[in-house]
């Protein structure tokens, strides 16, 4: 799979509700997406989640997005990519974690659209406004550590801002006589929930 060309954009979203900190208050939420193109057409996409500040890292978005521009966007068109064979980026993947997630999706999606497979045990689709954690050790830590705690519950389970649902789907498939209920506001990623389950 060869990446022809590429966009990115970079978006602002006001939050339904502030967030608030002990760093302050956030009250939109700036993004950066990506899309590549591949040489048969096939695109993929995939988030820079990284906040406008350092939050709980001290990447920034603005510093990915420079790095994307001077370092990695140009030497990505051309690049011809197979799974397992690292990536043209690689050496950016400690300073710059949530760049190169984003970009990881974006080539897996690109991947798997080509291939017309699965690539994962859940295939969720992702609404804009919807949430999904695109930090794939973050959310397997996550998802890891919840079923863990989980194991021994004998009680009625609610997820509360559970986004797409992939964590509900994950506690569901592995404990098997767990009762879970998600709960979500955002329409949208009701409905992306229920095309999952």
């Amino acid at each position: 799979m060869r990446i022809q060309s590429i966009e990115v954009w970079h978006i602002r979203l006001p939050m339904q509700f502030c967030f608030k900190t002990a760093r302050g208050l956030l009250a939109e939420r700036d993004t950066m997406v990506i899309k590549f193109v591949t040489d048969d057409g096939t695109c993929g996409y995939g988030e820079n989640v990284a906040f406008t500040l350092p939050f709980y890292t001290k990447e920034t978005l603005q510093g990915g997005w420079d790095v994307f521009a001077r370092h990695i966007g140009q030497a990505l068109i051309g690049f011809e990519w197979k799974p397992r064979q690292g990536y043209a980026y690689d050496k950016w993947r400690k300073s710059f974690p949530m760049l190169c997630t984003g970009l990881d999706i974006a080539l897996w999606d690109a991947y798997g659209k080509e291939k017309k497979q699965n690539l994962g045990t859940f295939a969720a689709v992702v609404s804009p406004m919807s949430f999904l954690q695109v930090n794939n050790d973050v959310r397997d830590a996550i998802y890891d550590e919840v079923c863990k705690e989980l194991a021994n519950f004998d009680g009625d389970i609610l997820e509360f801002y559970s986004g797409v649902g992939l964590l509900t789907a994950q506690i569901a498939t592995r404990l098997k006589d767990a009762n879970i209920t998600s709960v979500e506001i955002e329409p949208s990623a009701v409905d992306d929930a229920k095309a999952l389950m």
